[in-house]
């Protein structure tokens, strides 16, 4: 029974460093956007942001659903990463309408059914900025939010 729940536990640790390469590469795919500048398109930097939100919380974070995490448990996981970035993607970019977003709109349709955890989530936020991480992943986040609006 211990080896079992060894192999279990090393499945598990393999798959989270899996997600975090995921998260990397959705970094990086939102950086080269960047970098690249400007398409021309109406609203590039929500764009750019919603499709980085999109590929770090949404596609990644399915990978994580199955023996290791339940899909309830990964969406507390996303809740928690979107709520510090939410605001900060809401006042860093002109352009940005949560509505487009389809990761942004999904955390907000469950907060409005969580009723009772709002008030902490706004609470919490301040604190998932302070990590160097969070806050390449929330500027990172306002990238893909632009791209995931292009898909949409």
């Amino acid at each position: 029974e211990g080896s079992a729940i060894r192999v279990e536990r090393d499945a598990c640790a393999e798959l989270l460093a899996e997600f975090d390469s995921c998260g990397m590469k959705a970094y990086a795919d939102y950086k080269a956007a960047f970098e690249a500048g400007d398409d021309g398109r109406p609203d590039w930097m929500a764009r750019k942001s919603c499709n980085y939100m999109t590929a770090a919380v949404e596609d990644c974070g399915n990978m994580l659903i199955g023996d290791c995490n339940s899909e309830e448990d990964v969406n507390v996981m996303r809740d928690e990463q979107l709520k510090g970035i939410l605001h900060q993607l809401q006042t860093s970019i002109e352009e940005w309408d949560s509505e487009k977003c389809p990761a942004v709109k999904s955390h907000i349709e469950r907060m409005k059914g969580d009723a009772g955890d709002e008030d902490t989530a706004d609470e919490d936020a301040p604190q998932e900025l302070e990590s160097g991480a969070q806050l390449a992943e929330s500027d990172a986040g306002d990238d893909a939010e632009s791209e995931a609006g292009d898909d949409v």
